[in-house]
């Protein structure tokens, strides 16, 4: 696979290893690269170099049996049929979901993880999202690494923490998506920031532009102010509160709604801040089969309301998916 990455000296390979892991920045998917004078690593996006460091672009072999690669190191059997294809990787975290009858099994499965991806850390039971602040209920199956981690996504850095916050790395390239849409100097709503990866792409995009965040996690919040500084983001106004209470003034030409679980209750509010013209960017999960029957009772609720686009962004059962939906607003 083509790719980033960053060459460096024998000598200088591992220390580098460990920093490019300690920052999230190493693309734990694809292999080292040895040449004959060094090492090239793979990174996921632009990185501040040090000195010795080289970037560049190489071919890397992918690790196809990286996140399925941990059943060779368990005990054979049938139940190995019931095991996840893959799981989830934060940074130096692991995140994978479990059947109840795998369980009682859960910390060799863990520890087999762990030695199949030697830039993890820790492995964490997953049993799904939940409660007011919509977190993941995780277990610590494997490892000693705490809680807290960082990940890189398309040149930019974010702090989080798997347990009180919530991040979604199979939604990258979605969030490039939404950025590559914005304009300079539009004002933007992200109703649902969490630690601000939608928010903070955005603000990259809106030069001359403000994005204006809410959260009702506070942990989300100080993370959201601290992945602002970190990537040297300052058109980002950060609030705690509740999306309803947000209070009308200049209309925004953008808004983001990435609750899928629960964001229909927030449309008529989003669309009394919309200015006529602009976008909302909407995701939801819904029936398949449903999906037209969606947009049309939508449309029929909201005056003034259109849809323009809708597409499946990831498929989330077998009959159901979460949708994006670019909706506007005609007057």
């Amino acid at each position: 696979m083509y790719a980033r990455g960053i060459r460096v000296s024998l000598s200088q390979a591992e220390s580098a290893r460990r920093e490019l892991i300690r920052t999230g920045a190493i693309d734990t998917s694809l292999f080292l690269l040895r040449e004959e004078k060094g090492v090239v690593i793979p990174v996921t996006g632009l990185v501040a170099c040090r000195e010795g460091w080289e970037p560049c672009f190489a071919v890397f072999r992918e690790k196809r049996s990286v996140r399925g690669g941990y059943r060779e190191l368990l005990e054979p059997g049938d139940w190995k049929m019931s095991l996840p294809g893959s799981f989830d990787v934060l940074g130096t975290k692991a995140l994978i979901k479990l059947q109840p009858e795998l369980h009682d099994r859960q910390n060799g499965i863990g520890d087999a993880i762990l030695k199949a991806n030697g830039s993890l850390d820790s492995v964490f039971r997953d049993d799904g999202v939940s409660g007011e602040y919509r977190i993941r209920k995780l277990t610590l199956i494997a490892g000693t690494g705490g809680t807290e981690t960082s990940v890189s996504e398309y040149g930019l850095k974010f702090r989080l923490d798997v347990a009180k916050t919530f991040y979604s790395p199979r939604l990258a390239v979605e969030r490039k998506r939404v950025a590559s849409a914005v304009l300079p100097g539009e004002r933007i709503l992200d109703m649902f920031a969490g630690v601000g990866p939608f928010s903070i792409s955005a603000a990259r995009a809106a030069a001359g532009g403000t994005v204006t965040a809410f959260d009702i996690n506070p942990y989300a919040l100080s993370y959201l102010k601290e992945n602002a500084a970190l990537n040297r983001i300052v058109n980002v106004e950060c609030h705690l509160g509740d999306s309803m209470a947000i209070e009308q003034g200049v209309p925004f030409d953008r808004i983001i709604m990435n609750l899928p679980q629960d964001g229909g209750r927030f449309v008529g509010k989003a669309m009394s801040l919309l200015a006529n013209g602009g976008f909302i960017h909407y995701y939801e999960r819904t029936e398949q089969a449903g999906i037209a029957a969606r947009v049309s009772s939508l449309e029929e609720a909201f005056d003034g309301l259109r849809v323009v686009d809708v597409r499946m962004v990831k498929s989330y059962s077998p009959a159901e998916g979460i949708y994006h939906l670019l909706m506007t607003r005609d007057r």
